[in-house]
């Protein structure tokens, strides 16, 4: 797994995309992502750590069920340097 760079996930549902970058290790950002998963109360939630659940919850209801790993395909699209990271990501 790559320390940094530009990921993308994918509703598998709708083909919405949630564009995210790191900066550290994926596996602690997906970790992230993991335990906010199930975060009550997330719609009106502006943060980027429960972007993946606020997709869900606003768009297909409950966020209990299924697993983030059912609803959402990760691919890495880019590995730049770490100070181009915010212009990869807005790119």
């Amino acid at each position: 797994m790559p320390k940094q760079g530009i990921y993308v996930t994918t509703c598998v549902l709708y083909h919405e995309q949630y564009v995210g970058q790191i900066n550290n290790k994926f596996s602690k950002r997906w970790s992230e992502h993991r335990s906010n998963w199930n975060r009550p109360n997330c719609k009106n939630d502006k943060k980027d750590d429960v972007a993946l659940s606020r997709h869900y919850a606003l768009f297909h209801g409950n966020v209990n069920e299924p697993s983030i790993h059912e609803v959402y395909t990760v691919t890495f699209v880019e590995q730049p340097e770490f100070r181009s990271l915010n212009i990869c990501e807005d790119k």
